[in-house]
């Protein structure tokens, strides 16, 4: 998740990794990780945090993982639902916000995290314990909709393509004449 204070962030990580008793990736997109004190923040706390530089590979990364925390933003979604994996979503604004109402209503997110709930350690250390304790039988239905997508998601682009074949054109052909303006 891009931001604006990866100091803060990573701590922020740290603690709840802490308190949740695991391990994270930090995938830091655009974020400035070369702001002072953050290498050596890592650093120090290597056995529970990994930072990722730039861009990383979501269907690679996800299945690996416990707990996908991320902002909710509908192509992240979209990579976190095929991997099966229970998420975590940290809305910023405009769409994000109800998207993560909806992993929520899913049932593959036991909660949203926002400035809403005044983003703390603890509260997003609970929300991952509920994640890797199974609460709400969250991990299934993450498994359970991940293997719906997928599905889903495999059949998509071949159907698609064989509709677009199949469609007579109905805009301009190269018979049609454009009036000039």
């Amino acid at each position: 998740m891009p931001t604006l204070k990866p100091l803060v962030l990573l701590q922020l990580a740290i603690d709840v990794c802490k308190l949740a008793n695991c391990r994270c990736v930090l995938a830091t997109g655009w974020s400035a990780v070369e702001q002072p004190g953050v290498q050596e923040l890592a650093a120090t706390h290597s056995d529970i945090v990994y930072i990722e530089n730039g861009s990383i590979s979501h269907p690679w990364l996800f299945p690996q993982m416990s707990c996908i925390l991320h902002h909710a933003g509908l192509g992240t979604i979209g990579a976190a639902l095929r991997s099966g994996v229970p998420q975590l979503p940290c809305p910023v604004g405009i769409d994000q916000l109800f998207n993560a109402d909806v992993l929520v209503r899913l049932g593959v997110a036991p909660c949203s995290v926002s400035k809403v709930q005044m983003v703390s350690a603890a509260y997003v250390g609970k929300a991952v314990q509920k994640v890797l304790g199974n609460d709400k039988m969250i991990q299934d239905n993450a498994r359970e909709l991940g293997e719906f997508v997928s599905k889903e998601s495999a059949e998509t682009v071949p159907r698609l393509c064989s509709m677009i074949l199949a469609t007579k054109p109905t805009f301009a052909t190269t018979t049609t004449t454009i009036p000039h303006a």
